[in-house]
């Protein structure tokens, strides 16, 4: 109850880096939590390594984004739609197709949980 609730079970974001138009944000999971929660937040495009963790990623703010994954073509993505893509990717962009700042929750199974 009161301060152990906000202590232990309350996420408090925290900006892991940034560039030019960008922001990678890090929504902390409880630590008994098997996945990590990271939202996206940029003007342009964003280029993301997967890590070798399948990743699932939802447009939570914004008009459309375009996915692009070198060598495997492109796919349209719009506000609240979901999607995944998958580990052996490696690689891949998000493209703004929006006029307004785009953020995307991406979220993976934490290295220890694997």
């Amino acid at each position: 109850q009161g301060q152990k609730v906000q202590d232990t079970l309350i996420s408090k974001p925290r900006l892991e880096s940034s560039g030019e138009d960008w922001e990678k944000i890090q929504l902390p999971t409880h630590k008994d939590h098997f996945y990590d929660v990271y939202r996206y937040e940029f003007e342009s495009q964003i280029n993301i390594d997967t890590n070798n963790q399948c990743h699932v990623l939802m447009l939570v703010e914004g008009e459309s984004l375009e996915l692009k994954i070198p060598g495997h073509g492109n796919q349209i993505f719009h506000f609240a739609e979901t999607f995944a893509v998958p580990a052996a990717t490696g690689h891949y962009i998000l493209v703004n197709k929006g006029k307004e700042k785009a953020k995307v929750i991406v979220s993976f199974v934490k290295d220890e949980a694997c």
